[in-house]
């Protein structure tokens, strides 16, 4: 989960230093990877590509297209168990992007998800760890956020740099710690790279926030899974303090057996929180 976010806020953050080229958000990947390889253009130094995967194999098709130097894998949560089978079917097939990059290249890996900081096994590349817990790494304090986005610091060896970022949900600094660590792999100063962030935009029908004169809406339709359910619940009752708060859900797909499991944990917690209704 929060793969196009954190391709597109790398996207923003390289172009602050090279001439980048970026898929669009909505095309299966299927398209979007060779799409984006033939709409690039000799003077395009950095390309960002988003390997999302639904089916086993997924992962060896787009790797026989092309194999990245620099590979993030963001958290790896219950997404298309139909096909996977369960959390480690999905870790399996998402692994197969670290352990196919070269020894010169960068794996980045978020540390605060123990299956991704596992895949640091599989590698010959140097790996470089993001997230709250990675040591030396960007590190991302006072946070606050409202209906026009959010706002926080970054920390890079002794450097610092503030950011305002269109993006609303506390768990989106996932995609601001791995650009921003993308930045640092590539030689980017702390303020190139709070510019670039605070230039991205949230992908469409992913929390965006509709605004009207007495009421406002996240509008987070584009797909569901456990994990980015309970995020945007999370940020509804984080944004909606001291207001009625309405959850209006469809359904989370491809989760094969554990669908229905999945459903009523989410609606318990539902249940035992500050929304009014359901």
């Amino acid at each position: 989960v929060g793969k196009t976010l954190t391709q597109n806020a790398i996207a923003k953050v390289l172009s602050q230093k090279y001439k980048a080229i970026v898929g669009g958000e909505n095309l299966d990947p299927t398209f979007r990877i060779p799409q984006t390889i033939l709409s690039a253009k000799p003077w395009h130094q950095k390309m960002i590509l988003e390997y999302g995967v639904e089916h086993p194999l997924d992962m060896d098709h787009y790797l026989s297209i092309a194999i990245p130097k620099v590979a993030v894998v963001t958290t790896i949560t219950p997404t298309h168990t139909k096909y996977f089978g369960n959390l480690e079917g999905v870790a399996a097939e998402k692994v197969k992007l670290i352990a196919s990059l070269p020894k010169n290249g960068h794996a980045v890996l978020n540390i605060d998800d123990p299956v991704v900081k596992k895949m640091s096994d599989e590698t010959k590349a140097r790996v470089w760890f993001y997230g709250q817990n990675a040591g030396s790494g960007v590190k991302i304090s006072h946070f606050t956020q409202n209906l026009n986005g959010s706002k926080f610091r970054l920390h890079y060896s002794g450097q610092k740099a503030s950011c305002s970022w269109r993006i609303i949900g506390k768990h989106h600094l996932l995609s601001a710690y791995a650009a921003a660590t993308v930045g640092i792999v590539y030689g980017l100063t702390l303020k190139q790279i709070a510019k670039g962030l605070s230039q991205t935009k949230p992908p469409t029908h992913r929390l965006n926030i509709i605004k009207k004169a007495d009421f406002f809406v996240l509008d987070d339709t584009y797909n569901a899974s456990p994990a980015s359910a309970q995020e945007s619940l999370n940020t509804l009752m984080d944004l909606g303090k001291r207001k009625k708060k309405i959850a209006v859900f469809g359904e989370m797909k491809d989760l094969g057996k554990i669908s229905v499991d999945e459903h009523r944990a989410l609606g318990s917690k539902i249940a035992k929180s500050s929304i009014n209704y359901l």
